[in-house]
């Protein structure tokens, strides 16, 4: 996974742990939205400035944005987003099971 990548994802479930919408958490960080947005999306690289002010703006550290950690974004999810995570990985789970064919 690309850096930018897990950029863009830990600032969407951050955003979703914040109940906030984009608009919203790019005035937190001041940030114009469109870049915001497309940091989120992951279409453009972020510069070490652009880490740094989300980071000190959020009260992370900069590494945080940047560390591929499933478990620090599931933790911060609201408890409705974990409730619909949960549910979706076991119908996935269910169906990568093995097929249990009784033996003949």
């Amino acid at each position: 996974m690309r850096i930018n990548e897990i950029l863009s994802r830990n600032l969407r479930f951050i955003r979703y742990s914040m109940s906030m919408q984009g608009k919203d958490i790019s005035k937190v960080i001041g940030m114009r939205e469109n870049k915001y947005r497309a940091l989120e999306q992951g279409r453009t690289n972020p510069t070490i400035r652009s880490l740094s002010r989300i980071a000190n703006r959020l009260k992370l550290s900069p590494h945080v944005l940047l560390e591929r950690r499933d478990e620090f974004i599931f933790d911060n999810l609201p408890f409705h987003a974990k409730v619909k995570l949960r549910k979706i990985n076991a119908r996935v789970v269910k169906q990568l099971e093995p097929i249990n064919e009784p033996n003949s």
